[in-house]
């Protein structure tokens, strides 16, 4: 058994080793993922990109593990002005870049930043701090949370951009759970919760694209001896969902030869949106398994943090960061998978692009910061 004094100086160098690993592990996985689905056809571009997402997300690690405690819970409230003026930048002037009629980046001439990935790490140091109050909320309390959750969720709804804010509110519901809320406020909130989602989905024709393609991803209700049109519109609707599948098949239990299968040259985004697939083509079903260990051993450890954390405030933001990564990695492998409707969410640390590698980083940032302060274990523990 290792001394506390050793556990100790571990905590202060690395704040958890076992973190650090699996996101070495992780990105590692994706620099290697991100060459074999972008190669054949751009060659070492997309993987430059990545490497230098990676050496940026390691900066911004390093600097949020080493920030003061005290400055999280103090400063706060400034990210979230900061966000809401990014958000409004990017819907309301010419910095805003429209892609596939979505406003979603901002083009900051070096590179291109989507705001909505900062709403993760923002956003969850203001729910934190409202929901480690040791009093009852006043009614300023609660105009005040509220206003600082709700525009951005609805400035990004505003960017087209439905993804995001659903994986938001999941780990914002899920730091109220932690925090011990009574399931006689959260029933009632998840329920109008779904209910907003549901309708924003109805109301928009190209969310429910994404619903018809999950129903029917082979277009046997839309058949080629019915309209042609509507045949060819139905196969362009699903093509994606439909060679996530074709990837995920080819891959078997073991993977293809790296480089090797049909997904590179066929999965749409398949170096972001779809990495997933690809992976299990490259790696087969079992790396698959595997990357999502990888991803739960980091909620699991969150979680461990958490219970030894210096204070509530810290406790709900190192299980928040942890529930909000896991999060949107199942839905991740939800979608490419065909369990949930297809949606535009990349994997954490493995997707290409900058501006989720550096909401991932600072999220980690918070994990491995309050696990440098974390209490010593209990008395014959392990310290795992």
């Amino acid at each position: 058994m290792r001394s506390l004094e050793i556990q100790r100086n571990e905590r202060a160098v690395w704040g958890d080793p076992l973190v650090v690993m699996v996101v070495v592990a992780l990105a590692g996985l994706g620099l290697i993922n991100v060459y074999a689905s972008t190669g054949v056809h751009a060659g070492s571009a997309f993987l430059s990109r990545q490497a230098t997402g990676l050496l940026l997300g390691l900066v911004v690690t390093l600097v949020v593990t080493r920030m003061p405690l005290a400055w999280l819970e103090r400063f706060f409230w400034l990210g979230v002005v900061a966000l809401c003026i990014l958000l409004l930048l990017t819907l309301f002037s010419p910095l805003g870049v429209v892609k596939n009629g979505a406003r979603r980046s901002m083009n900051l001439g070096a590179f291109f930043l989507m705001p909505a990935e900062l709403a993760k790490p923002i956003l969850l140091l203001w729910t934190a701090y409202f929901f480690s109050l040791q009093r009852a909320w006043t009614r300023r309390d609660i105009t005040i949370f509220s206003a600082g959750l709700l525009l951005p969720l609805a400035l990004i709804v505003g960017t087209k951009d439905l993804g995001t804010p659903a994986v938001l509110a999941a780990g914002i519901f899920t730091v109220w759970f932690l925090s011990g809320a009574p399931w006689r406020y959260m029933l009632p909130a998840l329920g109008v919760g779904a209910g907003i989602i549901a309708l924003l989905i109805a109301t928009a024709g190209h969310r429910l694209r994404y619903v018809r393609a999950w129903l029917d991803p082979y277009c046997s209700l839309r058949p080629a001896t019915g309209d042609p049109t509507v045949h060819r519109a139905c196969l362009d609707e699903t093509n994606a969902l439909r060679q996530s599948f074709q990837a995920i098949a080819d891959g078997g239990w073991f993977g293809t030869p790296l480089g090797g299968g049909q997904g590179p040259l066929h999965v749409m985004e398949g170096h972001n949106d779809f990495i997933g697939a690809l992976v299990a083509e490259q790696f087969g079903l079992l790396g698959l398994i595997g990357m999502a260990a990888l991803f739960t051993i980091l909620l699991v450890r969150g979680l461990r943090i958490a219970a030894r954390a210096p204070s509530r405030f810290s406790a709900l933001v190192v299980s928040g960061a942890g529930c909000l990564i896991f999060i949107q990695a199942a839905v991740h492998f939800a979608v490419v998978s065909g369990a949930i409707p297809p949606k535009g969410l990349t994997l954490p640390l493995v997707s290409a692009g900058n501006s989720s590698m550096l909401a991932t980083a600072c999220l980690i940032g918070f994990i491995l910061n309050i696990a440098r302060h974390q209490a010593d274990p209990p008395e014959g523990g392990s310290g795992l």
